[in-house]
């Protein structure tokens, strides 16, 4: 199974305020960069490498880049929420202009969803009242509020003040998910996996699609993907972003880059860098 790119990003920076009426279907999907997303309203469940969350107004969700995520809406009530797809290079002009948000989103702790209090929850609120703002200048305002807000989120996790709400999750499945993201070199065929953690093949695999909605094989595929086309993006040749990212040969590497992104490995530098649904 293939999980999408999706989502468009043609600068540093994007912000958005959506709402979805009535019930819509998400795919698993994954982007080229990170999101924060902030629900205002809604029955929604959010699901990140097999974790899941159930949202509430108040809360702030963090997908890293290359995550696969999807949000469940479980009714028809209106799903509200703002978004911000942030790219590496915005952590870049704040660095350069003295100060760095980034840490926002290190994956050192897996901590995914947090419950804004505080400063921050006012800092959101106001990012939350730039999106009613009748004025020329009213994105530029938009984008001062959500730095705010990073900036405070950062502050807080410096601190040991940020709120983390729990998730639910199966702790085998995210063993296995950690297994996998530790080395995606290593020998990560689904016998060598189920071996490792003492399974039958079956029960492994039945395992991670019903707690993930992802099949083991195509997770494993995402991942060395993701990760050879941003080898390739680094400069990084091709021959050794196809052994550095888990392909044990260059015919496989080559006709599974080409399924997913529609060009060979040689020609990764036309690839866009926000992803297409």
């Amino acid at each position: 199974m293939d999980y999408p790119k999706t989502g468009y990003l043609h600068e540093e920076l994007r912000l958005f305020h959506l709402t979805d009426a009535g019930r819509r279907d998400f795919r698993y999907h994954y982007h080229d960069f990170h999101k924060l997303l902030l629900p205002l309203r809604g029955n929604v469940s959010y699901l990140i490498e097999g974790k899941h969350y159930h949202l509430e107004p108040g809360d702030a969700v963090l997908v890293r880049a290359g995550e696969l995520h999807r949000p469940v809406i479980h009714d028809d009530a209106p799903y509200e929420r703002i978004i911000a797809y942030i790219s590496p290079a915005f952590f870049d002009t704040c660095r350069a202009a003295g100060g760095d948000p980034s840490p926002v989103f290190e994956k050192a702790d897996g901590r995914d969803l947090f419950r804004l209090n505080g400063a921050s929850a006012g800092a959101a609120e106001r990012l939350r009242a730039a999106f009613s703002e009748d004025d020329p200048n009213a994105v530029l305002l938009q984008k001062a509020r959500l730095l705010e807000l990073l900036l405070l989120l950062c502050r807080a996790r410096r601190d040991g003040g940020l709120d983390v709400r729990p998730a639910v999750s199966h702790p085998l499945v995210l063993r296995i998910i950690e297994q996998i993201n530790a080395d995606l070199s290593a020998d990560l065929s689904i016998d060598a996996i189920a071996a490792r953690n003492f399974l039958s093949r079956s029960y492994l695999m039945n395992l991670f699609k019903k707690e993930t909605g992802c099949t083991l094989g195509g997770y494993i595929t995402e991942k060395r993907l993701y990760l050879a086309r941003s080898l390739l993006r680094q400069g990084v040749p091709i021959q050794e972003a196809c052994l550095r990212s888990g392909f044990t040969g260059y015919a496989n590497f080559y006709r599974a880059f080409k399924k997913r992104y529609g060009v060979p490995p040689r020609e990764s530098d036309r690839l866009p860098t926000e992803g297409a649904d």
